[in-house]
């Protein structure tokens, strides 16, 4: 009989809750970590900037055939607008190549990549009028 694959979350007060979930197709190992209002996973890259005053509400780093991947996602006080263009100007000067940016007054989708990483997200409403954030950071694709 095969076990069945699990996903340790790690909450707030750092205390940790080792559950099953069942992951259709998907392989979940030990080194997949869901983390729920805190800091970013230990082995996040420096490399990829986030927003000044990002409130981080969740992260999760798994892994996958071609390396680690994160997600983060959280709110950043200010403009809708402000926030986004701030966000790529970062990436930008982190020496990112945009390979996507779509912009409306409602928020807007991103895609860059550094040869090493790939980072794509959105900005859009958040709660109690801030920018919501989220972006999903892969390995880059060869090529």
């Amino acid at each position: 009989m095969h076990e069945k694959p699990h996903l340790e979350s790690e909450v707030a007060d750092d205390s940790e809750v080792d559950e099953e979930v069942p992951v259709g197709g998907v392989g979940v190992t030990d080194d997949d970590v869901l983390g729920l209002a805190g800091g970013l996973p230990d082995d996040f890259p420096s490399e990829i900037p986030l927003p000044d005053g990002l409130a981080i509400e969740y992260t999760q780093s798994m892994s996958m055939d071609e390396g680690q991947s994160f997600i983060v996602g959280g709110n950043v006080g200010g403009d809708i607008g402000d926030v986004m263009d701030e966000y790529v100007t970062s990436l930008e000067a982190a020496g990112f190549t945009q390979l996507q940016l779509t912009t409306m007054p409602e928020g807007g989708f991103f895609a860059y990549d550094n040869g090493t990483w790939g980072v794509g997200g959105s900005v859009g409403e958040g709660a109690d009028g801030a920018a919501a954030f989220v972006i999903t950071v892969t390995p880059a694709e060869p090529g």
